[in-house]
């Protein structure tokens, strides 16, 4: 990039331009050459990542000026237009801060690309209209600041550092093992009651067995005892004429055995009077 050229751009009202005739020093600034300049690369911090050049034609510039005239001594118009003739005489065609911006190398490893627009401020209006008289009037939107800021983005604050990005890490991975541990503690909780009550389940079904069969083995017991009355009698008064009886049909094999039983018990009861 032309130095005299940036120098004439970012030039302020205590800046000395030269008068017309007088050309500046070549020693003073001298530029690198050849691969030297190629090669020469910036600081990536200090590049930015938006640049903007405003356009303006002549006419507009020189109105715009003589409005601002009030505001410093420097802001006349031979001085504004000895200075514009100037820029424009060391101004080469392709040469400038936004070919410079869009070609210029970093020392960071990856490509840094820097986003250049050109933006013609003389498509504004000379004076800001008054602002709205009711709050249902719409408001008065700049060309050129609308045009800014459909190409940056609305405005925001500079993004976090790399401290606080690394501490903004390290909080979220404490958070997830803290997460993590909590899933875990819970699962483990889970699955202890879970086999609580798997074991209370399986001492209740124990209990409710033993029970039944203690229940079991009461009634059993109180058979035997309601039972041994009617086995004596049966074995005191029934089976002794009921085996004989059965012993008298297998030796005789009558067609009818149970009619024949019948009346063989009839006639041979021992208790019978007749």
């Amino acid at each position: 990039v032309s130095t005299q050229s940036t120098w004439v751009l970012l030039e302020e009202g205590e800046l000395e331009i030269p008068e017309e005739g007088v050309e500046m020093d070549d020693e003073e600034v001298k530029e690198p050459e050849g691969e030297e300049a190629e090669l020469r690369k910036v600081e990536d911090k200090l590049m930015v990542d938006f640049a903007v050049t405003l356009v303006a034609t002549d006419e507009f510039l020189t109105e715009r000026l003589m409005m601002i005239t009030h505001q410093a001594d420097h802001n006349n118009a031979a001085d504004f237009q000895r200075r514009l003739d100037f820029y424009k005489a060391h101004t080469k065609p392709g040469v400038g801060v936004q070919s410079y911006l869009e070609s210029v190398l970093t020392n960071s490893d990856n490509i840094r690309e820097i986003s250049v627009r050109e933006v013609r401020v003389d498509i504004c209006p000379m004076l800001p209209p008054p602002p709205p008289s009711s709050p249902l009037e719409p408001k008065f939107v700049d060309p050129a600041y609308k045009e800014i800021i459909e190409f940056i983005g609305n405005p925001h604050n500079y993004g976090p550092t790399p401290q606080e990005i690394e501490a903004a890490f390290l909080e979220e991975r404490r958070k997830e093992e803290e997460k993590n541990k909590l899933q875990e503690q819970s699962e483990r909780l889970r699955k202890a009651r879970e086999q609580k009550d798997k074991e209370e389940l399986e001492q209740l079904r124990k209990e409710e067995a033993a029970r039944l069969t203690a229940v079991l083995a009461q009634e059993r017991q109180m058979l035997e005892v309601r039972k041994e009355p009617l086995k004596r009698y049966l074995m005191e008064n029934v089976i002794p004429i009921l085996t004989k009886g059965l012993v008298e049909v297998c030796e005789v094999r009558p067609n009818d055995p149970i009619d024949y039983l019948a009346e063989w018990l009839f006639r041979c009861n021992p208790q019978s009077t007749s």
